[in-house]
């Protein structure tokens, strides 16, 4: 049976390591802002992330789960699965970054866009918020 449990544990390092080498093409798609290919590498990710979790289901209900952390071989593959997930979390941080800053850009071409159609100009409060208001052309000093 541990041999088994070895052989679930591989398979999800695998996937693992699939994940991880999706997340990094995804960031190179978020910096190039490739939206169709994008999309295709998220049909990707998500039916992965299904076949990991299908998986990871199973090991959990493996009857012999509990020799993960006493057998030597199995313990390793135990740490190195952990070490891939901390990636893939840290992966998904940048990922999400990139595209928060990406969002923020949009929103400041937006709000000049918009300045600029309708003679209005974008400041800030005192408090950091974005405020609307006529352009300084319609100063009379």
């Amino acid at each position: 049976m541990a041999a088994l449990l070895a052989d679930l544990l591989e398979q999800q390092i695998a996937q693992l390591t699939q994940l991880v080498e999706l997340q990094a093409s995804e960031k190179q798609l978020l910096v190039q802002r490739a939206a169709p290919a994008l999309e295709t590498l998220t049909d990707q990710k998500e039916a992965l992330l299904d076949q990991i979790q299908t998986l990871d289901e199973q090991i959990a209900e493996h009857p012999q789960k509990e020799i993960i952390s006493t057998h030597p071989q199995l313990r390793d593959k135990r740490k190195q699965i952990i070490q891939l997930m901390e990636s893939c979390q840290t992966n998904n941080e940048v990922n999400g970054q990139i595209v928060r800053m990406t969002l923020g850009r949009i929103q400041n071409l937006k709000q000049s866009i918009q300045a600029a159609y309708t003679g209005t100009t974008v400041t800030y409060t005192n408090k950091g918020k974005t405020s609307t208001g006529p352009s300084g052309s319609s100063i009379k000093a």
